[in-house]
């Protein structure tokens, strides 16, 4: 537990676990230098095939720095179960309420089961003022770096490949033809 406005810094090693950030602050690993993605000795989140995003902003969340991370293994639910969803097995998801003065900078978010970063919601209040930056993105279920319903915000110098299944593959392991996605997505 830690105060808001607070810096928190994640030692290398692997962690297996999920996030909810509710207050202001900033998580930071190795940020490496001036290339995309993080340095050598960035501490690893490895949702080991866990249903559900590796870090979730809450709803009302501002100024918050994630940076210097690698994030991987989150999943979706199977394409046959009755409750599959998008946005679950996203590596950072903000997908509901509104959320401002974010930046997510300087991470490898890889093998995910929905977006590298998610941010929107169904018509609710805009978010606001988003940076991603200088992360590198691949391997995910559907898009890189998703804005629904965002002003004022910026996605710049990632490095995005490898969209793959949106939704994933059913229990038996079949993967649904023809849709990939990779790239940015910003729609309001």
């Amino acid at each position: 537990v830690t105060g808001s406005g607070s810096t928190v810094t994640v030692a290398a090693g692997t962690y297996n676990e999920q996030l909810t950030i509710d207050k202001s602050l900033t998580l930071t690993g190795d940020v490496g230098d001036a290339s995309a993605g993080p340095g050598a000795a960035a501490p690893l989140l490895d949702g080991g095939g866990l249903v559900g995003s590796a870090i979730v902003i809450s709803p009302g969340t501002s100024g918050v720095t994630i940076e210097g991370l690698e994030i991987t293994n989150y999943r979706n639910r199977d394409l046959d179960t009755a409750f599959t969803t998008g946005g679950l097995g996203s590596a950072i998801e903000a997908f509901s309420g509104s959320t401002s003065n974010i930046t997510i900078r300087d991470n490898f978010l890889h093998d995910l089961g929905w977006n590298g970063v998610l941010v929107g919601n169904e018509g609710q209040a805009l978010h606001d003022n988003w940076s991603v930056d200088n992360n590198v993105i691949t391997n995910m279920g559907f898009i890189g770096v998703e804005l629904t319903n965002t002003q004022n915000s910026s996605v710049t110098g990632n490095v995005i490949t490898g969209g793959s299944d949106i939704l994933g593959e059913d229990s038996s392991g079949n993967e649904p033809a023809d849709n990939s996605d990779d790239g940015i997505l910003v729609q309001t």
